[in-house]
């Protein structure tokens, strides 16, 4: 009887290690521009799983272990974006984000540089641009200007500041 009892705690103990490591299953290897290789030539490792239906992909750097991208596909072959996609610079702050539906840009889609500051803000409806916004910094980071352009319109509105962050124009 005592053996049963160990046979049956190490075949459970076995199932539900097992279980939980299926979670990560899918393991990526890449290189500098994000091009898949070898796990010996790898920067940065990517780690899939399935999270609401869909295929997330995060890959971080193998030197800091910060993240580098998070991207949801279709499935793991990694060939329809699908969902949030989010890069990041190397110091951990995030580069850009935005939506895609079937590969396709849609909704809101943003850019920053790598001091945190938003430099460019777009919608898009499938594809295409409909709004878009860039924004211009000093080298202190203070905002200077910033440019709206309305596409439906064919409209620029462009808008400056002065020193103490007040419209001039």
């Amino acid at each position: 009887m005592r053996h049963k009892i160990l046979l049956l705690c190490f075949v459970m103990n076995f199932y539900f290690l097992h279980s939980f490591s299926q979670a990560n299953k899918y393991v990526y290897y890449f290189d500098a521009d994000l091009n898949t290789t070898d796990k010996s030539k790898a920067v940065s490792t990517g780690v899939g799983s399935i999270e609401n239906g869909l295929f997330k992909l995060k890959i971080s750097s193998d030197l800091t272990n910060q993240p580098v991208l998070i991207a949801f596909f279709t499935d793991s072959s990694l060939a329809v974006k699908q969902g949030l996609f989010q890069s990041f610079f190397k110091n951990g702050r995030m580069k850009s984000q935005g939506n895609y539906e079937s590969n396709i840009e849609n909704g809101s889609c943003e850019e920053w540089d790598s001091t945190g500051h938003l430099i460019d803000s777009a919608i898009y409806d499938h594809g295409k641009v409909i709004d878009s916004t860039r924004f211009y910094y000093d080298e202190n980071g203070a905002l200077r200007a910033h440019k709206f352009i309305d596409i439906k319109n064919d409209k620029e509105h462009i808008i400056s500041y002065n020193d103490s962050g007040k419209i001039i124009s």
